[in-house]
């Protein structure tokens, strides 16, 4: 199995404000927003200091043979990720303001796979995790070559 492993010092954005809905007479159509082509730009910009990783990943890579795990890490700084205490005897909560992990995946899987020149339908797994942390918000991304997995077999017996 191979595996690499990219740091990412930005902030996740959620798959909520990706896109806005614009009306074109009777029609609707779903465009990027500048937040967010901004976003992708910087993002983008992070992830060609790690070519000679994708180089290494992909030199094994076989479309009939290998599909992709990704482990997904985000660090969101303390602030953003608990609310704000009502008393001081009230107890932690994370805060319903911070990021949707399941929300914050698609973007940067979509700027990864995109990078790495695959489709994303190739990613047969995928973990995630929120973290607290009392510096600035960072994404930390595993990506790993792997064969695919075992078939599931089914046996139907009659009745």
């Amino acid at each position: 199995m191979t595996s690499i492993s990219i740091q990412i010092p930005m902030s996740p954005v959620s798959l909520n404000d990706t896109h806005r809905l614009v009306k074109f007479g009777k029609r609707a159509s779903r465009i990027k927003t500048t937040e967010f082509v901004a976003w992708e730009n910087e993002f983008l910009h992070h992830l060609k200091q790690y070519d000679s990783l994708k180089l290494h990943l992909l030199e094994n890579y076989r479309d009939d043979m290998n599909c992709f795990t990704l482990e997904v890490f985000l660090y969101l700084n303390n602030e953003k990720y608990f609310a704000k205490p009502k008393s001081k005897k009230a107890n932690k909560t994370i805060s319903k303001r911070s990021k949707d992990v399941s929300n914050c995946i698609k973007p940067a899987e979509d700027q990864i796979f995109r990078w790495l020149g695959i489709d994303d339908s190739q990613v047969s797994r995928i973990i995630a995790e929120k973290i607290p942390t009392n510096h600035d918000c960072t994404m930390v991304f595993r990506i790993s070559l792997v064969k695919f997995p075992e078939l599931f077999l089914v046996s139907v017996e009659s009745v």
